[in-house]
């Protein structure tokens, strides 16, 4: 027999089981691979429902705000906007009230005044209507007396 090709015979049988069990540790790690993509893209779902779940939340979150504020929502609504539009409405309300605030403390503080003003103004009218009294006596005492 020919030496040669039983060398060839034996060389290409170990090649193959080489490349037999490099298929098979392959084929595990495509398995692998499939597993991890296939855990990633369950793990996007999950992500993608949570997302819409929150942008859910802001939208209800938003329509609350517009509906307290008066406005009504027709529409896709650019949340991000419209967020900002309302924290701009709620800092000229917050601007506001203190105008306002300030205006009532103004308002207070001249209304005290008015009061001490009418108390001396009561007891100046007691005094005149005490004096008018004693005016009336005397006058009546002098009418009197010239008779």
């Amino acid at each position: 027999m020919n030496w040669h090709i039983i060398l060839d015979f034996f060389a290409a049988y170990f090649r193959l089981k080489a490349c037999r069990k490099m298929v098979g540790e392959l084929s595990q790690e495509r398995n692998l691979l499939w597993q991890e993509r296939n855990r990633l893209r369950e793990r996007i779902k999950t992500l993608e429902a949570q997302n819409a779940e929150l942008l859910g939340e802001r939208q209800n979150i938003f329509t609350k705000l517009c509906d307290i504020l008066g406005q009504t929502v027709v529409g896709p609504i650019d949340i991000p906007k419209k967020l900002q539009e309302v924290v701009g409405l709620v800092a000229d309300l917050k601007g506001q009230v203190r105008a306002l605030s300030t205006r009532v403390e103004q308002l207070e503080s001249g209304n005290e005044e008015l009061r001490d003003q009418l108390t001396r103004e009561q007891s100046r009218c007691g005094e005149l209507r005490v004096r008018l009294r004693n005016a009336e006596k005397r006058l009546k005492e002098l009418e009197s007396s010239r008779s």
